[in-house]
């Protein structure tokens, strides 16, 4: 275990390069990366990075020539030097770019992580976008191109009984896959590696089922404790290190119930650390996200106390101070000639196309309407009314959750958006079809089930529960509605109205009418919770909420249809079951298809299920094919108006902040 925080002078002795200083100190180097998210051309304008020119100051962060130049340059100096480098990463290394289309070939994150050397990798929530036989694709195309790189994880559970993980089990056979990784080096040190996806991260991974990652119960803990008594006591390992895609209170359980773990290489947050943090005798490290970070951990110890006796820790930027690797970044060149004209050929444009101009950035603010927000949920309900059959029912409402709204649009140096950094916004998941991105769905919803999405919305705006984050702020095109703060939680949303079906933009609010059938506002919170119960105080923020009640609202017949994409649908029919989250069962929707059935959530995942709830990207052909969400975001800013034939985003619009904030709100307070 740790036992000091600083470096002891005669430990910086051999830090210097005396290393016959202190026989019984070993020195150990660790690099850690995660939740990569295949940002290959790094965080940032797409045409803007320029890893080899660090002479016009691009504002991209990270980016893997970057990243591999400055791995590769610490790795060489320690290797000259005679010390031992040990380089991880800790998961959700895919999905978050166009890159991710890749993985159908040859994965270009894992075989840079092959060429830079990495030891061992563990396994995120994002590794499962394309269900456990997708991530054994990618894994296996990889593997065919020489990718052998351990992939750790602890505490994955395939179900035997269950052919969609027969991928995953295949790569456990062939020891792909595994459970614990241990490395021994040339001055006598032992690491020990284990993986570890967290509670919450699991809960991130609606498609990974049947595999599972042993959180029920607790049983997690007994588990990891075996694992890593075996490394010390079996495997004679001085330090274990586990690589956790976790958060922060996971991190915690685990060190609280789990002795023996020296070093947490943490993931998943995306909330980098500028020093170890010490947890009861454990460091906890995280470089954050994209590749914008890398951390490295030089640890001291102590063979004779058999504990970690001193560390320095340096935060690395990855940023234009940084001349890329030429040769990283030709492979990469000829990856994005190659992904061009393989996305082309279907029918998308190739990865430097413009696709519009943008004179201001839209980015995400937590809690917050935003200009980006309005922009995606606007193009869903927009693309799938003008998709829509002139006799079907229109799409009143189109939503977009913030926690797969991946990327944000800049200007950058030329205003330039790119068919990159479009897809780029969107470019998580895969549909039953097994195509790429998350598919729009068409399901109807209630007046109060529509009041219950702005509800869960304005809880989370107000930081109501800590387990509301920001992931579930839902952005709502189609309506306006109004917080009352002043009522407890559950019944602050007191207005909702409709825009026009028609009215793309949400900004004519002359021609708006109220939701029809909501609950009756006039009637006090209490009257309608159930006699006999006593409400229980939320201790974040001291309000009300009323659990165990029956009623809430007045039941509505009249149903109205919304497009949204397949994960939040998912995680919607998730939320109504799961433990953590029982305190808002009744502010969980119910979707339902048009005749009014509830849908049901392994429907979703067969074709012939998901077919008949996605949107019809050509419904004038008897194929269905889904419409994408991505897609729909391109489609909807071609409708722009154009300046020498590029669409232009408008300032002064819904998707501008400051128009927001001054002009037309979707969210209003009184």
């Amino acid at each position: 275990m740790y036992t000091a925080n600083v470096v002891t002078s005669d430990a910086e002795a051999y830090f210097q390069g005396n290393q016959n200083a202190l026989d019984n100190i070993k020195r150990l180097t660790i690099l850690q990366t995660s939740d990569l998210h295949n940002h290959v051309s790094g965080y940032g304008p797409f045409n803007d990075y320029t890893p080899l020119d660090t002479t016009d100051n691009d504002m991209v962060k990270g980016g893997y020539a970057r990243l591999a130049a400055k791995i590769l340059e610490i790795k060489m100096s320690l290797s000259i030097a005679g010390f031992p480098c040990l380089i991880i990463d800790s998961g959700d290394y895919f999905m978050g770019t166009i890159y991710d289309l890749t993985g159908q070939v040859s994965p270009v994150t894992l075989i840079i992580m092959q060429t830079i050397g990495y030891n061992a990798i563990t396994l995120g929530n994002h590794e499962f976008d394309w269900a456990p036989d997708g991530l054994a694709m990618m894994l296996s195309n990889a593997i065919k191109e020489e990718f052998n790189v351990p992939v750790v994880a602890t505490n994955l559970v395939t179900n035997p009984d269950d052919n969609r993980d027969d991928g995953i089990e295949q790569l456990i056979a062939q020891q792909k896959i595994v459970e614990k990784k241990v490395m021994s080096y040339t001055n006598g040190l032992t690491v020990g590696l284990l993986g570890v996806m967290g509670k919450q991260a699991a809960l991130y991974s609606p498609m990974a089922s049947p595999v599972t990652f042993r959180h029920k119960d607790g049983s997690i803990y007994g588990y990891i404790q075996d694992k890593v008594d075996e490394l010390k006591n079996q495997d004679n390992c001085d330090i274990v290190i586990v690589m956790s895609h976790s958060d922060v209170t996971d991190d915690h359980d685990l060190i609280k119930n789990v002795s023996g773990i020296d070093i947490i290489a943490s993931g998943h947050t995306h909330d980098a650390l500028s020093e170890p943090k010490d947890d009861s005798g454990t460091l906890i490290i995280n470089p954050g996200r994209y590749g914008e970070h890398l951390c490295r951990l030089e640890i001291l110890y102590n063979t004779k106390e058999k504990a970690i006796v001193g560390n320095t820790f340096e935060l690395i930027a990855i940023d234009d101070s940084i001349s890329g690797n030429s040769l990283i970044h030709s492979n990469i060149k000829l990856a994005e000639a190659t992904l061009s004209s393989t996305i082309s050929a279907m029918g998308m444009l190739p990865l430097t196309e413009t696709v519009a101009i943008a004179s201001f950035p839209l980015e995400l603010t937590p809690g917050q309407e935003t200009g980006i927000g309005n922009l995606v949920s606007d193009a869903n309900r927009a693309i799938a009314n003008q998709l829509r059959v002139a006799d079907q029912n229109p799409y009143y409402i189109g939503v977009a959750a913030n926690g797969y709204i991946r990327d944000y649009i800049y200007p950058g140096k030329t205003g330039i958006v790119t068919f990159s950094d479009i897809y780029n916004v969107l470019p998580l998941g895969i549909s039953p079809l097994a195509t790429p991105g998350y598919p729009l769905m068409s399901v109807y919803l209630n007046a109060n089930e529509i009041r219950a999405l702005c509800e869960v919305s304005a809880m989370v705006k107000l930081g109501i529960d800590p387990k509301l984050v920001d992931d579930y702020f839902l952005n709502l095109s189609g309506i306006q509605y109004n917080i009352n703060s002043n009522n407890p939680p559950g019944y602050m949303v007191d207005k909702v109205k409709f825009f026009d079906p028609g009215d793309s933009d949400c900004t004519d609010v002359d021609n708006m009418s109220p939701l029809e059938d909501i609950w009756p506002y006039n009637e006090t919170p209490i009257t309608i919770v159930q006699e006999g119960i006593t409400p229980t105080v939320n201790p974040a923020s001291g309000a009300n909420f009323y659990t165990n009640t029956t009623n809430i609202w007045i039941p509505s017949q009249k149903q109205y249809r919304v497009a949204m994409n397949l994960y939040v649908l998912q995680m919607i029919l998730q939320l109504a079951t799961n433990d953590d989250y029982k305190n808002y069962a009744d502010l969980v929707p119910k979707p339902k298809d048009k005749d009014g059935n509830i849908i049901d959530l392994e429907a979703l995942v067969t074709p012939e299920g998901f077919k008949s709830y996605c949107i019809d990207f050509d419904p004038t052909t008897e194929k269905k094919d889904d419409l994408k969400e991505f897609v729909a975001l391109w489609q909807f800013l071609s409708n722009f108006p154009q300046q020498d034939g590029t669409p232009i985003i408008p300032p002064n619009s819904p998707y501008d902040d400051q128009f927001i904030q001054q002009t037309i709100s979707r969210i209003t307070n009184n």
